[in-house]
């Protein structure tokens, strides 16, 4: 597949919680920061849209850029089986340089100028679909913007286990009706914001045995969603 053909192929609180709404400093959005009413400045259990990590990629890059592309539900309990050769061989195909990946989870690394990065969550949507026959969604983050996203982690402080504390990438601004529902999920210990275009997810008891995994992330927020756990995300910026 030449470049030219690969163009056209890319969180019920219980009730007592609070919201507040909080500007931010720069004007830029209003996170919401939600809190048990008892007033406590504990880590925060839900917060919604700030622009502040917002992952779109904007027009001051130059030359290229160091990129991953973050593929939704690949090779998980037999559905969207994809080698990862094959997944290398469609980004170099679509021209992006220096591709690699990292575990099975769909997870590949690549270089690309400013224009390219714009459309690549789509352009490798198509071709995995065109060359593959595969209908899967991708996130897409420059490693600045993933660098960003990791900093911004309001659980770091709450969360121990690198394995049962994740990051979700989202491909848009999440709907304000799905934070609501979010913000309705019993959570018992564990904890849960979403900061601009990222969620962030501490299940102490792992993400399985959480009520935030039968979530439906997608169709609430109305975006792809994918998520990673913090040791998968610190293997890639080792790539990036």
């Amino acid at each position: 597949m030449t470049k030219a053909d690969g163009s056209r192929a890319r969180v019920k609180f219980e009730k007592s919680l609070a919201v507040i709404k909080v500007a931010t400093s720069m004007g830029q959005g209003d996170p919401y920061l939600a809190r048990k009413a008892s007033g406590s400045a504990g880590a925060p259990q839900g917060i919604a849209p700030s622009a502040s990590t917002s992952g779109s990629v904007g027009g001051s890059f130059t030359g290229m850029t160091r990129a991953v592309a973050l593929l939704r539900g690949v090779n998980v309990g037999g559905r969207n089986r994809l080698p990862m050769a094959d997944l290398r061989l469609v980004l170099e195909g679509l021209g992006y340089g220096d591709v690699s990946t990292i575990q099975q989870s769909g997870n590949a690394v690549f270089e690309a100028n400013a224009r390219e990065l714009r459309s690549a969550a789509t352009d490798i949507e198509r071709a995995l679909g065109d060359e593959l026959g595969l209908d899967i969604r991708v996130v897409t983050r420059s490693a600045t913007e993933l660098a960003a996203a990791v900093a911004a982690d309001p659980l770091r402080a709450v969360a121990t286990d690198p394995a049962k504390h994740f990051i979700g990438f989202l491909g848009a601004e999440p709907a304000p009706e799905g934070i609501a529902a979010l913000l309705e999920i019993a959570l018992g210990s564990d904890r849960v914001a979403v900061i601009g275009k990222h969620s962030y997810l501490w299940c102490p008891s792992g993400l399985s045995k959480s009520p935030l995994f039968k979530f439906a992330w997608d169709r609430r927020f109305r975006t792809s969603v994918t998520l990673r756990n913090v040791s998968t995300v610190a293997k890639i910026q080792d790539r990036l």
